[in-house]
């Protein structure tokens, strides 16, 4: 297993604590694996074909991670591995728009279609499978990035020659429109059966970082609306939070709030009737 030492980081493990020592993230604790890779998800490297070296499992991600060497400009990076590439495999990014006069087509045209390759939104074709997904141009990616996540390309909305949105799709049935100039790799991302995964024991969960949860009802009055009473009691009451909130059913967010990500047009119910 391959690593490269300069892109190994480190984070100090705060436990859901401020700079203060007061609990600001409740059921946080100490954990192992304090070490991480450093992924760049902009793609420092472009119009310059890299080769896996290495496919490894990073401590604080889901997903997999590939190290990239770019024999050109003998420089490493790591990016997030998509689903089903080798070792061996060559990927590129690309930050322009491809025309037929750019110099991409004829010495990269081999690897256009590789799995992994980054490009524009705007250049890829209706109905790409893609992951890392920019949400602002040059920002990075930030959008489905965590195991096995997928978004597909549904339409093109051509409004000048400088405006492009592209609608996507992930699989919850949302559609997002996206600027064209943000970056997205093609492909899958890694580590599907991530879901699947069975901690098997209590001590597991600790070692990633999360300490026990109580019961409300095991609690003291003054801890906890359910807490107190002779024996064992449900409540008395409908189910709230520690502060009491009503924790089932009940929106908590405003529609201010609701309503602030302009980009999510609509829901697609499969399946059903639209109406």
């Amino acid at each position: 297993m391959l690593f490269v030492k300069l892109l190994l980081k480190t984070r100090k493990n705060l436990g859901g604590r401020n700079s203060l020592g007061r609990i600001t993230v409740r059921h946080r604790g100490a954990k192992v694996g304090k070490r991480f890779i450093f992924v760049n998800f902009r793609r420092r490297v472009f119009n310059s074909v890299g080769v896996v070296l290495s496919i490894t499992k990073d401590t604080i991600r889901s997903s997999l991670v590939a190290l990239v060497f770019y024999r050109k400009f003998g420089i490493y990076e790591y990016m997030l591995c998509p689903n089903n590439i080798m070792k061996g495999s060559f990927v590129v990014s690309f930050k322009d728009i491809l025309t037929e006069k750019s110099s991409f087509w004829v010495p990269l045209s081999k690897y256009y279609l590789n799995i992994g390759n980054s490009f524009l939104l705007q250049n890829f074709k209706i109905g790409s499978k893609v992951f890392n997904i920019e949400k602002f141009p040059g920002h990075g990616g930030t959008f489905l990035r965590a195991a096995g996540t997928v978004a597909k390309l549904i339409q093109k909305i051509i409004i000048s020659s400088t405006r492009i949105y592209i609608a996507v799709r992930v699989k919850s049935g949302k559609l997002f429109y996206i600027y064209g100039q943000c970056m997205a790799t093609l492909g899958q991302c890694s580590n599907p059966q991530h879901k699947k995964k069975i901690l098997k024991k209590a001590g597991t969960r600790r070692n990633l970082g999360w300490r026990p949860v109580v019961r409300g009802v095991a609690m003291n009055p003054i801890d906890h609306p359910h807490g107190g009473g002779e024996g064992k009691t449900s409540g008395g009451r409908s189910s709230v939070s520690r502060w009491g909130k009503l924790t089932k059913g009940k929106r908590t967010l405003p529609l201010h709030r609701r309503l602030k990500n302009k980009r999510v047009i609509k829901r697609i119910c499969f399946g059903s009737r639209l109406k």
